[in-house]
């Protein structure tokens, strides 16, 4: 909840009167989207690289515990 609050403030700032004073600007609307793409991307990749990880070790990881 913290990080997602912490999002929220930083996308708000340049809309602020605190971003005109350091002369923020807001980005650009397409921005967003792309974004978006890109964090999924990454925690589709994540996920598989686990499942990849703990398959490929799961003997190893199961000796050691």
């Amino acid at each position: 909840v913290s990080s997602a609050s912490m999002v929220m403030a930083s996308l708000a700032i340049p809309y602020t009167p605190l971003g005109k004073l350091f002369q923020f600007v807001g980005l650009p609307g397409l921005f967003y989207p792309v974004l978006l793409i890109f964090i999924l991307g990454y925690f589709v990749l994540v996920e598989a690289m686990k499942r990849i990880y703990y398959r490929h070790y799961s003997a190893t990881l199961a000796k050691s515990a």
